[in-house]
């Protein structure tokens, strides 16, 4: 067993929370996050209840979140709308076995940061945290084909905000949010401060109407504002 305490000393530990309704895979969760020294599982929750319990009380750096958990396992996305409507700052990356295009779209569109499936390598997920954390997203290469597909095949919403509405920096930062980039990643990229990025990011949400960066991305590419890119 390692010494968290020293290891503090040294880095900041990323606080993780893990959701699922099946005991084994928490464990095994636990024991792979534990082998990296920059993360901590603060706890594991099964059910809404004790999730949004835990959350609130702690309110960790990161969620992974199962979309089914009891006892709302007849609606994959209710534990989702919940854990949002209480701590809709949390960062959270969804690990599930769920692939349809449906649920990619609705998480996303719930503003989920990262959205993993449970037979990728676990390293996927690894990255996911540390991507999320620094206040980037993202999408399994599978997931983001889905994605991409789901787009191609939708009419585009015509009711939504026109390019207009961007400024021409808004736009730069909302390209680079597309590619998966930190605040920190953007405000090197662009040459400005990182206070700034986090202004331009506040900017576009606010005229997309959405929770936060992925559900932006998503938005974006879905009206026309963002390409979408062939995969």
């Amino acid at each position: 067993m390692r010494n968290r305490g020293a290891v503090a000393d040294e880095i900041d530990l990323i606080q993780v929370v893990i959701a699922d309704d099946h005991p084994v895979v928490r464990m095994g969760l636990s024991a792979m996050l534990d082998t990296h020294d920059d993360i901590e599982v603060m706890g594991d929750v099964k059910n809404v209840d004790g999730l949004l319990s835990f959350v609130t009380d702690n309110l960790p750096d990161v969620l992974i979140l199962d979309l089914q958990l009891e006892p709302e396992c007849e609606d994959g996305m209710a534990s989702l709308r919940a854990v949002r409507a209480a701590v809709p700052d949390v960062p959270i990356v969804v690990y599930t076995a769920h692939d349809d295009e449906h649920s990619i779209v609705e998480a996303l569109g719930l503003g989920v940061e990262g959205y993993i499936l449970k037979d990728a390598d676990p390293s996927e997920l690894v990255k996911a945290i540390h991507v999320v954390h620094c206040g980037g997203s993202l999408l399994q290469a599978e997931v983001a084909s889905k994605l991409m597909r789901h787009m191609r095949n939708h009419p585009k919403d015509e009711q939504q905000p026109s390019p207009t509405k961007m400024s021409r920096r808004e736009m730069d930062v909302l390209n680079l949010m597309a590619e998966g980039k930190s605040n920190n990643q953007i405000a090197s990229k662009l040459v400005i401060s990182e206070r700034t990025v986090k202004f331009h990011v506040s900017s576009i949400l606010g005229k997309l109407e959405v929770a936060n960066r992925t559900a932006a991305v998503l938005k974006a590419t879905r009206i026309g504002i963002l390409a979408s890119p062939a995969v």
